[in-house]
Parts: structure tokens; C-alpha cells; sequence
């Protein structure tokens, strides 16, 4: 009898090989096997590119894990991401309005009083938008999404958007899809 996997299978062993490949072998040998790879001008993403954008990924995985676990030891760890989605919106006000101030301008004689507000301003755009990024983190881990799940979502939903039409620009720039 043939041993079937299902696709989700044979990703996670896998992966599960690399890993023990890569922890196996000597750097050295690895660094020597990836220079030798990408001097094959093979199409897309070279090796060393391809292991930068995995250790990305394994960085926000970290954070994601984090953050669950933080927000399962302070509010419990049985909640759904439903009450964190309506803090999230809440956050995202508060981006706006960060945002809707930057846009403002900022209004002084002295340059250095200037700079400074342009500074505190972006500084607070980022804080809101980083609280934005952590709750929805800590959505996806409470509905069981991890890291992955939401990048290839991602380049799932990127493709049906340009494969659609888009109208115009609202009283707030927003642009949304024609329904066809």
C-alpha cells in the first residue's frame, strides 16, 4: 500500500527534513552549497534571498507566539479573536486620526520646534500602527491562523485584486472594487 500524504503532510516533512539538513551540516559547507546555487542564475529569489525572507518569517511567527502568549496570561486563553477584532478597530481609529494629524501639517517659526513635531507625529503614526499589527496578530493566533497562513492568503487575495476593476476615490481616498 501506498503511504498518500496530503499536500498540508508532505510541506510539514518537508520542512521538517530541511530543518534537520540544515541543522546537520557544517555552515561552512552550507554557505559554500548556497553560493554555489545562486551562482546558477536560476529564476526568482536566490538561495540567500529565499533563507532571508524564511528568517523574516520565522521572526513575526516569534512575535505572533509571543504576543498570544502575553495576551493569553493577562486576558485568558480562551477567547476568540472577536472581542481583540473590536479593540483592533478601535485601533485603527486611532491611527487615522494619528494619521489625519500628521496631514495636517505642522505650524512653527523655529525649525527645531518643527522637526521635533514632525518626529513626535511620525513616532505616534508608527505606535498606533504597531498596535494595529499586534491585535491582528493576536486575532489570527486565537482563530488558529499562523504567520504563513496569513502571507499566503495574502498572495492568494493580492492576485484576485488585480484581476479586478476599481472605482473611484471616496471623500477619504478610499478606492474599493466594482461588484461584477
Amino acid at each position: 500500500m501506498i503511504n498518500k500524504m496530503n499536500k498540508d503532510d508532505q510541506y510539514k516533512k518537508s520542512l521538517e527534513l530541511l530543518d534537520k539538513f540544515l541543522r546537520e551540516t557544517p555552515r561552512e559547507e552550507l554557505e559554500k552549497m548556497i553560493s554555489e546555487i545562486d551562482k546558477l542564475n536560476i529564476e526568482g529569489p536566490t538561495i540567500s534571498e529565499y533563507f532571508k525572507q524564511m528568517n523574516g518569517f520565522q521572526v513575526v511567527q516569534k512575535l505572533q507566539d509571543d504576543v498570544k502568549k502575553w495576551s493569553d496570561e493577562i486576558f485568558g486563553m480562551h477567547r476568540t479573536g472577536k472581542p481583540i477584532a473590536y479593540h483592533l478597530k478601535k485601533e485603527v481609529d486611532e491611527l487615522i486620526d494619528a494619521l489625519n494629524d500628521f496631514h495636517q501639517g505642522v505650524y512653527s517659526n523655529d525649525i527645531t520646534v518643527g522637526a521635533l513635531q514632525v518626529v513626535n507625529k511620525r513616532h505616534r503614526i508608527k505606535m498606533e500602527a504597531v498596535d494595529c499589527f499586534t491585535l491582528l496578530l493576536d486575532v489570527l493566533a486565537h482563530e488558529q491562523f499562523d504567520v504563513n497562513d496569513l502571507i499566503e492568503a495574502s498572495y492568494f487575495k493580492l492576485e484576485v485584486n488585480k484581476n479586478r476593476k476599481w472605482g473611484k476615490p471616496d471623500e477619504n481616498g478610499v478606492v474599493e472594487h466594482i461588484e461584477e
